[in-house]
């Protein structure tokens, strides 16, 4: 069996009056069948945001300093300088320590940024949406027929959307980073609070544009708006998919990085590229798709999409599957402007 295959396997079938199963049992159960899959995309996706890895690792290094000197070695050793240290021998053990973390913190918050897609290749990971969506739908895929064409249909959008992400998250992590270390008093301290809200709203509102990009054929305009939207409505559940990504991200590598040593380092490293990028976005893609399947595709779309998928693959022409996505955003896009507008999402 091929890497990228799937679309070769016949599904379980379909019974009358079976019930589906819950998303938890699918998500594990999609999650084992495609590991390699994912394990393939990660790797592809560290290869194609190489550029944007070097150029947040090098905002963050760099560029976050002249906003804050606080936030920068030169802050630590002066941090340090004054703890009354008075061996020279220990004070040059603990400024390499510190300075030791502060790459690493440098090194884990890029990759962060990078994994949460809020500096990515912004085709790209629309294509890669395309692609985790339909695993989650548990449809057959021709992956590199998927990727080019969902890479092809959706560049202007995702390009905007990524020249936008660019801008508005270095907007607001510049303006965490000055008044968290800059200034004092009550007023910073409320401009603060008042920028991490911001932040983490942009957060739950971005995890779901790349896949509404991908699942819809909607103007941006009401790709955001939908956005923002699923992000009001489900909050608290969107969070605690952020905070999974984070600890896949930034809490699981970060720990081995720091109380690992080196070999710590190279687990960590091998995680990065091999599956912590990819189960990562495949948790966000399983859960979005999810509430758009909940929310917006009707029940007709959603048993039609059941049936489809437990085909036979031979039985499934090319021509199906290329129009998978139009079809689905001439319910979706009827459904959005109907049930959103009406007020009608639970």
């Amino acid at each position: 069996m091929s890497i990228m295959g799937g679309f070769d396997q016949l599904g379980p079938g379909v019974y009358a009056n079976e019930q589906r199963e819950g998303p938890i049992v699918r998500f594990f159960r999609v999650l084992a069948l495609r590991f390699f899959s994912l394990c393939f995309c990660n790797l592809l996706f560290v290869l194609i945001n190489l550029p944007t890895l070097a150029i947040t690792y090098y905002v963050v290094a760099y560029v976050m300093p002249y906003i804050s000197p606080s936030l920068s070695p030169q802050a630590i050793s002066a941090t340090i300088e004054g703890l009354g240290v008075d061996q020279a021998a220990e004070m040059f053990t603990i400024e390499t320590a510190a300075g030791n973390l502060y790459w690493v913190s440098v090194f884990i918050g890029s990759f962060l940024v990078v994994g949460l897609t809020l500096i990515v290749m912004g085709p790209f990971q629309t294509a890669f949406s395309y692609v985790y969506r339909n695993y989650a739908r548990e449809t057959p895929i021709f992956f590199w027929q998927d990727f080019a064409r969902a890479l092809k249909t959706n560049w202007k959008q995702s390009l905007v959307v990524a020249l936008v992400s660019f801008f508005v998250t270095s907007v607001l992590l510049f303006n965490i980073g000055f008044y968290a270390t800059h200034l004092d008093g009550v007023l910073s301290q409320i401009l603060l609070g008042v920028f991490c809200v911001l932040f983490l709203m942009y957060l739950c509102m971005h995890m779901y544009v790349y896949p509404l990009i991908a699942s819809l054929e909607l103007p941006l305009k009401q790709i955001y708006r939908n956005a923002m939207i699923f992000a009001g409505i489900r909050l608290f559940p969107t969070i605690g998919i952020l905070l999974i990504q984070t600890v896949i991200l930034l809490i699981i590598p970060g720990s081995m990085i720091i109380f690992g040593s080196r070999i710590g380092s190279t687990i960590a490293i091998f995680l990065y590229l091999v599956i912590a990028f990819s189960l990562s976005h495949f948790i966000g893609n399983f859960f979005v798709w999810h509430q758009i399947e909940k929310h917006i595709l009707p029940d007709e779309q959603d048993e039609a999409s059941v049936e489809t998928t437990q085909r036979k693959p031979e039985t499934v022409s090319g021509d199906e599957l290329k129009d998978n996505k139009e079809e689905t955003a001439s319910i979706g896009s009827k459904a959005v402007s109907e049930g959103f507008e009406s007020d009608e999402v639970d």
